[in-house]
């Protein structure tokens, strides 16, 4: 008696218990890094919208149409002329329009965490001095301080906003009910300036917000919206797993800022501006639910083609063998664009990409060697021989170093056309006709001078032209095992690491008409479907 997949799936599907843990619990909220050390990025807001100063508590209120530019800054020097609330501090700017003609804008600033009203930034101590005396009749308790970590945003107000302090964290927080926006893309939740400190600080732009809106801004960004709605709540339930297993062990956000990366080094994120009704719709019919292993979320990794099979994890990434990714046959992914490809890099790029990535030198391509093949057939190690050195390679960095769309390849040396690849170990000259640069073999050949005829020396000598006319000569020994104009062409299958689900596999077995819940189970081995909140 013969069952069909879906069939079979079906039946698994039944035996196998989707349960209900912690479904009454609060929505986890992330961190997510938009932007590293960013300058004169735009912050603001349709809608009215808040700039909090978390140390000090206190906040200044915008209008919608508002909008600031965030200024890092490098060892200032700053003027505080008095501290006190927000209110107090505003009153003071209206009072003295005269001061502020002379020493030039006041900001609002929170200097090692009290609120004040400041002038700055200076780049030397005398420049602040000399405001500050300028400021003496009208603030006598101004003072001088330096500020090691620092920044400030401009606004079209009459103050600007400014920030100083000896220590890291979240520095400016923005809260609004409707999106904010960074750089012209709008974001749900909050919007963050964290300072990490260290030899190198680093100002961080962070997207805080709650898992859920912020897979509405993940969906639209990794699968079509407008598939068919089963693919999309698998790639929904996907999304959530991965994000949830990596705040449970990734980033410490208290001393880095951010939890996930919004791009494909964890998954893509483009924020409200990108979201789609659909995938939002596939966010909430799937809410909560993850996938799990004996009771531990798993790590869902997903890639877009797998260009007929998936591949163990242990074959694609260092660690030790995870079982629910296991290698799996993906039928009907044909319609992908990246199923099947070629890619084409000479030579000495590989080289050199290779020398770069692995820090050794390795002179002149001699030969590629496949060490370890995973069982899909994508390569795990890979020997490159140089005429310098020796490196092993990875099948990720084999893509890296090839830009690859996959470590499912196979290569062939290729000469561009016109050209003759030299014999194995026969010397080559370059020679010069009407048609262009050619070569020709040193064995047979004959020189003709004045002198008469000779044949060629054991170490030939190639002539170079150099300055101008008369033509002056010098000589040079050419590489015996340089290849003149060869590449390497690489033939494969797939689009990404091959681990997980394929979203063009997802696709097809919705077509097929299975549930999300069965495609899920498809392609990570031995999983539950749980709703944790």
């Amino acid at each position: 008696m013969r069952f069909s997949l879906s069939l079979l799936l079906l039946i698994v599907l039944l035996l196998v218990p989707i349960t209900t843990a912690g479904g009454g619990s609060e929505t986890p909220s992330l961190c997510l890094l938009l932007d590293s050390s960013p300058n004169a990025s735009l912050i603001g807001g349709d809608s009215p919208w808040q700039v909090l100063f978390p140390s000090s508590g206190g906040q200044v209120t915008f209008s919608g149409g508002e909008s600031l530019a965030l200024w890092p800054l490098t060892d200032p020097w700053w003027v505080i002329l008095e501290a006190g609330p927000v209110s107090s501090l505003q009153q003071a700017v209206s009072t003295f329009p005269d001061l502020w003609r002379q020493v030039g804008k006041p900001l609002l600033a929170e200097l090692s965490g009290v609120l004040s009203l400041s002038l700055g930034p200076y780049p030397s101590q005398s420049a602040a001095e000399a405001d500050r005396n300028r400021s003496a009749s009208s603030f006598p308790g101004a003072s001088v301080v330096n500020g090691r970590y620092s920044f400030f945003l401009e606004t079209d107000r009459a103050y600007d906003l400014g920030w100083a302090g000896g220590k890291g964290g979240v520095a400016f927080q923005f809260t609004s009910s409707a999106p904010l926006s960074y750089e012209g893309k709008g974001y749900r939740g909050s919007l963050q300036v964290f300072l990490r400190t260290g030899e190198e600080p680093l100002l961080r732009v962070v997207n805080e917000l709650d898992l859920e809106s912020y897979l509405y801004g993940v969906l639209p960004a990794e699968i079509y919206p407008n598939w068919a709605v089963e693919a999309v709540k698998a790639q929904a339930v996907a999304a959530r797993s991965y994000a949830l297993c990596k705040l449970q062990g990734g980033t410490p956000r208290e001393t880095e800022g951010y939890d996930l990366t919004g791009t494909i080094s964890d998954q893509v994120y483009k924020g409200y501006s990108a979201e789609a009704e659909a995938s939002n719709q596939a966010v909430d019919g799937t809410r909560g639910q993850v996938l799990t292993y004996n009771g531990e979320v798993i790590s869902a990794l997903f890639h877009d083609c797998s260009g007929g099979i998936t591949e163990n994890n242990e074959n694609v990434f260092s660690g030790p063998p995870l079982p629910y990714l296991r290698s799996v046959s993906s039928p009907g992914e044909e319609a992908n664009k990246y199923f099947s490809w070629t890619a084409t890099i000479a030579t000495s790029a590989f080289m050199e990409a290779a020398e770069k990535k692995k820090g050794v030198t390795l002179g002149d391509l001699v030969s590629l060697r496949i060490l370890e093949q995973g069982v899909s057939g994508r390569i795990k190690t890979l020997q490159v021989e140089g005429t310098a050195g020796t490196c092993t390679l990875t099948g990720e960095q084999l893509r890296q170093v090839a830009g690859l769309r996959s470590s499912l390849t196979s290569w062939q040396s290729v000469v561009p056309s016109g050209e003759e690849e030299p014999p194995a170990g026969d010397a080559m000259i370059a020679c010069l006709s009407i048609s262009g640069l050619g070569s020709l073999s040193m064995k047979g050949a004959v020189l003709l001078s004045s002198l008469g005829t000779s044949f060629p020396p054991d170490q030939p000598i190639l002539l170079a032209a150099e300055g101008p006319w008369p033509l002056s000569f010098t000589s040079t020994t050419p590489s015996p095992t340089a290849g003149l104009g060869v590449v390497l062409t690489f033939t494969g299958h797939g689009n990404g690491h091959g681990l997980g689900m394929p979203q063009w596999g997802a696709k097809a077995r919705a077509e097929e008409g299975m549930s999300y819940i069965a495609i899920l189970m498809t392609y990570y081995t031995g999983i539950q479907l749980e709703t944790r909140y």
